[in-house]
């Protein structure tokens, strides 16, 4: 017997706004109230619409200690469930699919699982080459591809727009667009639950897991030493024959669950770390003053939005079971999640950091210059409007009897002004300024140095 399990990670525009949850956990809880009771779309649980209870943690060794699950809506339906057009080529490996799955996260994230049997469908992959199991490889990463758009489509699309209809201020939810985009994986895992009392499931194990390189793990698996072996993409878990089905063993059910977060927090990060490049790429361009407050923006959302998936991550850690630590720890350390992509974020978090200063300082410095531009107009022009205006004064006591005697106790500097030409006061006037806007420019310069 064998079963085949696939997990896809992907992107969609849904995020819970940062700190909600903690900040008013009632009106939290309400919120996704009011989501389910106006919704209408069947095998959705919504696993958020539930007011939190103050209670101990750790009650149980074999239970997690989370509050509130990680996962903010979950479903669980079957193929008749979600109508859509299937490829003829994929039409065989979809009638081996008995339920989908999904779990949709915080952080921008939906996990979408495949669970089927395909003893059938295979055949006697044991005896050939491992064309059929390659083929098998192909169709589920194809068929996945389509399931994925069909749920969130017929099923979490319709949600969302409810909740984003009753939270039009963004209070518990984050919008990136005002559209849906077409969703696609990131990437979809494939795992085999093999039964190995079937003879033919050592041969199939081995060629399933041909590329991870570790045939030390592969052989302990074979053996009976382990439960399952998680590497990059393929996997294969231990099951057991349970009526017309291959169910997972207590071990590899565990190490699945591992799994699933494992990859929930690979492809948050990742994620963050695609939009920072296409954002910190824009910096080098050459932009307007709105265009650069948007970035500003964009830039400080998603440096925040980093630091909070790490720190999400730090406190799964802390109330998931041992086991499931453990082997979620195992399995981000064997895809060298921290040198991959824990460490170029933290890195262009300090790059953002420093750009958003950089982009502060150019609108300071900005603003300053049109500052030093208006007081410089003025200056120029008060030179000109004062000179003009004593002339006039001047002329006006001599020639006004009503204010010739205002002018006998002038110093004589008045009637000099008087006695100017109007050309030699203009010519006067533009060389002052231009000797302003020398002592500007001079200042300006030794001060930029």
């Amino acid at each position: 017997m064998t079963r085949l399990l696939t997990v896809a990670p992907t992107p969609i525009d849904f995020a819970v706004s940062a700190g909600a949850e903690v900040r008013d956990p009632a009106g939290y809880a309400r919120f996704w109230k009011r989501v389910e009771r106006e919704s209408d779309i069947s095998g959705i649980r919504f696993d958020h619409a539930v007011e939190l209870r103050e209670s101990p943690r750790y009650g149980s060794l074999r239970a997690d200690a989370l509050q509130r699950t990680l996962h903010v809506l979950s479903g669980e339906f079957t193929p008749d469930e979600l109508p859509f057009e299937v490829p003829n080529n994929l039409t065989s490996l979809w009638g081996c699919v008995r339920k989908i799955r999904f779990w949709l996260y915080d952080h921008s994230v939906v996990v979408v699982e495949l669970d089927g049997q395909v003893s059938d469908w295979l055949g006697d992959a044991a005896t050939d080459s491992g064309e059929r199991l390659d083929d098998l490889q192909a169709e589920a990463i194809s068929l996945s591809g389509l399931v994925v758009s069909a749920v969130a489509a017929l099923k979490l699309q319709p949600v969302l727009n409810v909740a984003r209809r009753l939270d039009p201020t963004s209070a518990f939810v984050d919008w990136q667009a005002e559209e849906w985009a077409d969703v696609s994986p990131r990437w979809v895992s494939r795992s085999l639950v093999l039964d190995f009392d079937d003879p033919d499931s050592e041969r199939i194990a081995r060629h399933w897991l041909a590329d991870i390189g570790d045939e030390t793990a592969v052989d302990e698996l074979v053996a009976g030493g382990s439960a399952h072996v998680s590497r990059w993409l393929n996997y294969v878990h231990r099951g057991y024959r349970a009526g017309v089905a291959t169910a997972l063993l207590p071990d590899a059910s565990e190490a699945w669950r591992a799994m699933r977060y494992a990859q929930y927090f690979y492809a948050a990060l990742d994620l963050v770390d695609d939009r920072l490049n296409g954002v910190l790429a824009e910096t080098t361009e050459g932009l307007k003053a709105w265009e650069q407050t948007d970035l500003t923006e964009r830039l400080r959302r998603l440096s925040h939005r980093a630091e909070l998936v790490m720190l999400d991550l730090q406190d799964l850690r802390k109330y998931v079971t041992r086991r499931v630590r453990a082997e979620m720890d195992r399995i981000l350390d064997v895809w060298s999640y921290a040198d991959l992509v824990e460490e170029p974020v933290r890195f262009k978090i300090t790059i953002c950091d420093r750009r958003l200063e950089e982009l502060a300082a150019g609108r300071q410095a900005r603003a300053g210059t049109v500052t030093d531009v208006i007081l410089l107009g003025i200056g120029v022009t008060s030179v000109l409007g004062t000179a003009l205006a004593v002339t006039d004064f001047g002329r006006s006591v001599a020639t006004d009897p009503d204010q010739a005697g205002y002018g006998s106790a002038s110093s004589g500097l008045t009637e000099w002004f008087a006695s100017q030409p109007a050309d030699a006061i203009l010519v006067g006037s533009v060389v002052v300024s231009a000797l302003l806007v020398v002592l500007f420019l001079a200042v300006r310069r030794s001060g930029s140095s």
